[in-house]
């Protein structure tokens, strides 16, 4: 199919450049063009209502996971960094939201633990609700040990929400030391230490809002771009 078709938009430089060095695809056909955000869901919101609104604490940590439950998205190395932080952090909530097929075990893990009260499983939310998570929490973690160019990163920092992620795949290309912190994929200890010094770090949430505005009207125009170009 790559080889086959006149022009590959792909979601990330590092898809780009795979296809360019493992399937042989020439530079000349690929397009990069990364995911924007609704911006009309994805801004800051002010904290402590939307913490009131979801029923959390005020003044408590929270670290937050969005996405599919399935094991690949470090969901087990998320709990036991979650169960380990507790002791700096004693008030601690984690909070992971949407739905898969790693559920059952998840809860397994969590009651091994017993952090039942403190590691939450919100199930899957409208992007409402998610947005709101998102400008209640203080980190947006995602420990993946794979990945594309994965959106709910871009719409964390779009709220001005720091993140934690796995170097793997595009996410280097959206996080940097002005918005989160790149650690190893499978590493439980990297994880806890990195969402240990996210949550005691001062973030300029407005700046990392400011930097991550692009849109789907943007996305839109850079794919027409490349449709008309095959017909130059």
């Amino acid at each position: 199919t790559l080889q086959a078709a006149d022009r590959i938009v792909f979601v990330s430089q590092a898809m780009t450049q795979h296809a360019i060095q493992t399937f042989g695809v020439s530079p000349e056909r690929c397009a990069t063009v990364v995911n924007g955000i609704n911006t009309a869901i994805f801004h800051p919101q002010e904290r402590n209502s939307c913490r009131e609104a979801l029923g959390l604490p005020p003044d408590a940590p929270v670290v937050i996971y969005v996405g599919r439950l399935i094991e690949a998205k470090g969901l087990g190395e998320l709990v036991a960094s979650a169960t380990k932080l507790r002791q700096k952090h004693p008030d601690l909530r984690t909070i992971l939201i949407g739905d898969g097929p790693y559920l059952e075990t998840l809860r397994g893990l969590i009651a091994a633990q017993g952090q039942q009260d403190r590691i939450i499983l919100a199930g899957g939310q409208l992007p409402q609700t998610v947005a709101q998570y998102i400008n209640a929490a203080d980190v947006l973690t995602l420990p993946s040990w794979s990945e594309g160019y994965p959106n709910v990163l871009v719409e964390a920092l779009a709220c001005g929400c720091p993140v934690v992620a796995t170097r793997v795949g595009g996410i280097p290309e959206i996080v940097t030391t002005d918005n989160g912190c790149l650690i190893p994929a499978r590493d439980t200890n990297a994880l806890t230490e990195a969402l240990d010094q996210t949550l005691k770090k001062a973030w300029d949430r407005p700046a990392i809002s400011r930097n991550m505005s692009r849109t789907w009207d943007d996305v839109a125009r850079e794919t027409l771009h490349v449709c008309r170009s095959l017909t130059r």
